[in-house]
């Protein structure tokens, strides 16, 4: 985002042009989607450092999940060829040749991995973890630069059972690959189920806590996978 003051208000508020390219993926079983906001726009910042978006931005936002479209791989490729980088965040459960499509052009990808354990994945995701890891191993091996990621969920997927299986699968792929950043699991979901009427149903579930987190590291340290633990 590139900011040029373009005038100051009689009040002396700044106005800036700013330059805005927002590119959403959306990885669905029925293929690859996108919904993109291209353009310049006029934005108003006060006195206490707030933005405020143009109604000409705003409506994109409205209107833009209405539609869906099949993205082509030549977006990916002109954002190459005009210097803007690539990067998709994905669960992985998307058709092969959705993948194949865009990875060429990918500069980074943010890939989730849940649970090992083809049973246990299927009674909490509601879907087959073969076409995930299958999935996961194409993007380990195109030598695009990869970021395995593991949402920690007490009772669920933090079972040093599970923790081993993910360090022997991450342990197959070359090193630069052998990383997993760890998402600890937190209750941030739980007003916005409460504010459309839906059940949280691990309300009584608690974070991890330091001591259990550093003990997933220290598990998966010594598997030989570079973990981190995000904030």
């Amino acid at each position: 985002m590139e900011k040029v003051i373009n005038k100051v208000g009689k009040n002396g508020e700044k106005w800036y042009k700013v330059g805005i390219f927002v590119l959403f993926l959306l990885f669905t079983n029925r293929g690859l989607f996108m919904i993109t906001f291209i353009g310049d726009y006029t934005c108003r910042l006060d006195d206490k450092g707030r933005v405020s978006l143009p109604m000409a931005f705003i409506r994109q936002m409205g209107h833009g999940i209405q539609e869906r479209f099949v993205i082509k791989r030549d977006i990916f490729e002109k954002c190459r060829k005009t210097g803007i980088n690539t990067c998709i965040e994905t669960s992985g459960y998307v058709p092969e040749s959705a993948l194949k499509t865009v990875l060429p052009f990918t500069d980074f990808l943010l890939y989730d991995l849940k649970l090992m354990n083809a049973e246990k994945h299927l009674e909490h995701t509601g879907k087959s973890n073969d076409l995930v890891n299958t999935n996961a191993r194409k993007a380990a091996e195109s030598g695009v630069k990869i970021l395995f990621r593991m949402p920690l969920i007490p009772g669920i997927n933090d079972d040093i059972q599970n923790l081993k299986d993910t360090a022997d699968f991450l342990g197959g792929f070359n090193d630069s690959a052998r990383r997993l950043e760890i998402i600890p699991y937190h209750r941030l979901g739980k007003g916005k189920y409460e504010s459309i009427g839906r059940t949280y149903r691990l309300a009584s579930l608690l974070p991890p806590t330091p001591k259990e987190l550093a003990s997933v590291k220290i598990i998966l340290g010594d598997a030989g996978i570079t973990c981190t633990i995000s904030e």
